[in-house]
């Protein structure tokens, strides 16, 4: 009884401690202001020609190079509300993947933890039927880059009006698991699988028996000081954040993802994807080696078929004739993309409440911090 209670206590205490150091380290920013007027310039005409355009209802854009940012915010978070910050809550839809594979990465580097990303997936879940091809089984990289084989959506998913992932239960995947099929071999062919990045956090979940949130507050989110990005919201937080519309600026649902937490769950902000991509680049510290050696490992290439090129939770790519790292998202009332060049030290980040696909506009403005 007192080992448990020994036990508990330790845990309040670090849940504290990391509560603590999260509510310090968002309290004063490690950024300094970009010093370049005519690159602001740049970004800011080209961000405001999107907005002008497209009509979003509101958009946030950071932009980082070499430590130093800046944010260019239009538009409001609803009809009548208030005005867009770099601190507005957006949902990140597939961006969400980003995080889920420094998750994986993460959880690869603690040697005690036996999970590798190459391992298999079903060694993990002895009670779970998981699919295979031809006697391949599934690895854990394979989930994070796409190429598991599994299909888009499950044949079990039926779309809860305009909040499709809703009603789609632990246990519909369990079942649905149980008789899949794989469209490919594992590993062989680059297939997007909404399903399959789902499958990921609920997995590392059931692997590490504590929910995926927690992994992802524990291992990303608290380290970096990201205090506006969760996947859950409080009802004060739902009050605040920039509500959801879809490409003609109607108010829509936002989308809740039950058991596919990290295909597009996570809510967050221009300053807090900032020290994401700042962290990736190396350009604040990192204290915990494991998240260090985490988004290295979601960094590396993992799959190309000369067409698609993947790492854990992003996509590879040119932006001004260098290596960037990418990914984007759109859902049913939020757009949203990242991107960095590490040879250059830059990155940009976009966020949009309005059903509008805004990867051009990141690619574009990431392009021109190249010149």
């Amino acid at each position: 009884m007192k080992q448990k209670l020994s036990l508990l206590l330790a845990a309040l205490l670090l849940v504290s401690a990391l509560t603590a150091c999260n509510a310090q380290t968002s309290a004063v920013s490690p950024f300094r202001k970009l010093r370049d007027d005519a690159l602001a310039q740049s970004v800011g005409q080209a961000a405001q020609a999107f907005y002008d355009e497209r009509q979003p209802v509101g958009l946030s854009v950071g932009v980082i190079r070499d430590g130093r940012v800046q944010f260019f915010n239009y538009g409001v978070k609803s009809a009548g509300g208030e005005a867009v910050t770099e601190n507005t809550r957006f949902e990140l839809g597939d961006v969400s993947q980003a995080l889920a594979g420094v998750v994986l990465g993460t959880l690869s580097s603690v040697e005690t933890l036996n999970i590798r990303t190459t391992n298999t997936v079903q060694e993990f879940m002895p009670y779970f039927e998981l699919p295979d091809y031809d006697g391949e089984p599934i690895q854990w990289w394979h989930l994070a880059a796409h190429v598991s084989g599994l299909p888009a959506l499950p044949d079990n998913f039926v779309p809860e009006g305009d909040n499709p992932f809703a009603g789609y239960s632990a246990a519909s995947l369990r079942q649905y698991l149980s008789q899949a099929e794989l469209l490919s071999e594992p590993g062989s062919e680059y297939l997007y699988s909404e399903l399959g990045a789902g499958f990921l956090g609920y997995a590392l979940s059931y692997a590490m028996r504590s929910p995926y949130e927690y992994l992802l507050q524990a291992r990303v989110i608290w380290p970096l000081g990201m205090s506006n990005t969760s996947i859950f919201l409080t009802e004060e937080q739902e009050e605040v954040r920039a509500m959801p519309h879809d490409a003609s600026g109607q108010p829509v649902s936002q989308w809740d993802y039950a058991a596919l937490q990290s295909a597009g769950g996570v809510k967050s902000t221009a300053y807090d994807l900032m020290l994401y991509l700042a962290a990736n680049m190396g350009q604040i510290p990192v204290e915990a080696e494991t998240l260090t050696l985490g988004m290295q490992e979601a960094q590396k290439v993992w799959f190309d078929d000369g067409e698609n090129t993947v790492g854990l939770g992003l996509r590879h790519g040119q932006a001004g004739g260098r290596p960037v790292l990418w990914q984007s998202g759109i859902t049913g009332g939020y757009g949203s993309y990242i991107g960095f060049v590490p040879e250059t030290g830059t990155g940009v980040a976009v966020l949009c409440n309005s059903a509008v696909d805004v990867q051009e506009l990141g690619a574009q403005i990431l392009s021109l911090m190249q010149e």
